[in-house]
């Protein structure tokens, strides 16, 4: 088979790719559980293969609905050891799939990814070129997502076949000229790296002490607009509330109308109209994909048991939580294996209805019903705080972190004593740390081979001189065996 033909070769560099576009033939919200079940079983008998006969290598595993249903491996990532670098794949055609953007702006925060194939065409490969839309997708996979990573591409398709997704128009390849597609990709290899980030800027800095309970104010979003404050992308559905077609821009919620962040795009309304003065100034009107940032003040570092004020409407609600760029969300034993949760409803849970009806829950995994879960503070002080709706949701009315009188002026890691890290990250020259809690192994590879490795037993300064790049950083000891993207300037 390929993998034992690749070896007699003695292939190097090969990229591997499986599950390609496994599909539920369906349209709308492409978050459909029960494909990635299959997907990750199939995975588990292919992995084992490449592993041995190219390990190292890298492996892209396909996510349903044509390779856009990113926000499952988020939720339940293929957790199994092996000796190769998994990625999940990501698939766009510029001209009728920009409502999916947002799931790859996210996801970047949670897992690797790789968009194996794009287009400037709807996804039929033809009606034209819509550049403006592509222009967006090369702004994410240049840095400006919520994880504010660099995200690899191929762009389909290298061809003179006549649809307008065709790098190529002319006949045989010795009369071939740039299409209007093509012309975009070649000024886009001409431009080189051109890394982007982020990052935003506190509207006001809300305290955590951390004693006390926490309630975080949703209007209070951080500032810098679409892309750094929040990613927010209206469909047809919320769009025609302001009678304009999607996307659109304005803040169509109840409280917007009233003023309150009625410049931005975030859809603001009250958890009670009726009593607006005491309300919760709720995020409503959410599409997939969509998330807002926050500014905290913590006293105290640590693992907090959290709440969400939602209400009765039944709906996908799938949500994840990121911390400085990173995923902040733990079980009760410390563990980051599932990475979004679903909001539960305030009751028993209405089709029709229930948006009035609000209450406070405890988010849940469908894939580890029993498991409680909390968010993750490596260290007091300010920290941007991400709340990321993976599919459409309800509405959420706050969010509530837990106080705990006892809690010790020292801080501890109370429930993540062998947390690793990683930074500066990006790094300049290749001047980063790596921090442990137990005797681990460092090694850090290019995307060709492995460039160094070390023991270490604790907090480590690494001065390597590495060349401009991205690297893999690969820590390993007892317990688990942890992979980080680390970007050098």
């Amino acid at each position: 088979e390929l993998t034992s033909y690749v070896k007699s070769k003695n292939y190097k560099h090969v990229l591997w790719e499986i599950c390609n576009e496994p599909n539920e033939d369906t349209d709308g919200d492409p978050h459909r559980p029960g494909v990635w079940g299959g997907i990750k079983k199939y995975a588990k008998k292919a992995l084992p293969i490449i592993e041995k006969n190219d390990p190292q290598s890298v492996v892209m595993v396909g996510t349903p609905q044509w390779d856009q249903a990113v926000s499952l491996p988020v939720e339940d990532p293929i957790t199994d050891t092996y000796n190769l670098h998994i990625m999940y794949s990501f698939h766009y055609y510029a001209g009728d799939q920009e409502r999916y953007l947002g799931l790859l702006n996210s996801a970047t925060a949670f897992i690797p990814l790789f968009v194996t194939e794009w287009g400037l065409s709807s996804h039929t490969g033809d009606s034209g070129c819509d550049t403006k839309s592509g222009q967006k997708l090369m702004d994410v996979c240049s840095g400006m997502n919520l994880g504010n990573q660099i995200v690899s591409w191929a762009n389909w398709s290298w061809s003179d076949k006549g649809e307008s997704s065709g790098t190529f128009t002319g006949g045989g390849y010795n009369n071939l000229s740039f299409s209007d597609a093509g012309n975009f990709i070649k000024n886009q290899l001409k431009k080189g790296d051109n890394f982007q980030n982020s990052d935003s800027e506190a509207y006001e800095v809300q305290e955590v002490g951390g004693v006390e309970d926490f309630y975080l104010a949703l209007e209070k979003f951080d500032k810098g607009g679409n892309y750094k404050g929040y990613y927010d992308f209206d469909e047809d559905w919320a769009c025609d509330i302001v009678h304009k077609s999607a996307p659109c821009s304005e803040n169509v919620g109840d409280a917007g109308k009233d003023g309150v962040r009625s410049d931005e795009a975030v859809d603001l309304g009250y958890t009670d109209k009726n009593n607006k003065a005491d309300s919760y100034i709720n995020v409503g009107y959410i599409g997939m994909g969509e998330w807002v940032k926050y500014t905290l003040d913590l006293k105290y570092a640590g693992d907090y048991d959290f709440e969400l004020y939602t209400c009765n409407h039944i709906d996908t609600n799938v949500v994840a939580f990121t911390v400085d760029g990173k995923n902040a969300l733990v079980d009760q034993d410390g563990n980051e294996v599932y990475r979004a949760v679903k909001l539960q409803t305030s009751g028993s849970g209405v089709k029709d209805g229930g948006y009035d009806d609000w209450g406070w829950t405890k988010p849940k995994s469908p894939y580890s019903p029993s498991s409680s879960f909390r968010l993750h503070f490596d260290e007091a002080g300010k920290h941007t705080l991400g709340i990321v709706f993976f599919s459409s949701c309800s509405g959420l009315g706050s969010l509530k972190l837990l106080g705990d009188a006892n809690r010790p002026s020292s801080a501890p890691l109370t429930y993540r004593d062998n947390a690793i890290s990683v930074w500066p990250n990006p790094s300049e020259n290749g001047a980063f740390n790596v921090s442990v809690s137990k005797p681990s192994k460092v090694e850090i590879f290019d995307i060709q081979k492995l460039v160094y490795s070390q023991n270490i037993e604790s907090e480590t300064q690494f001065n390597l001189n590495l060349a401009k790049g991205v690297y893999i950083v690969k820590i390993t000891n007892d317990n688990e065996s942890v992979t980080k993207k680390l970007i050098v300037k």
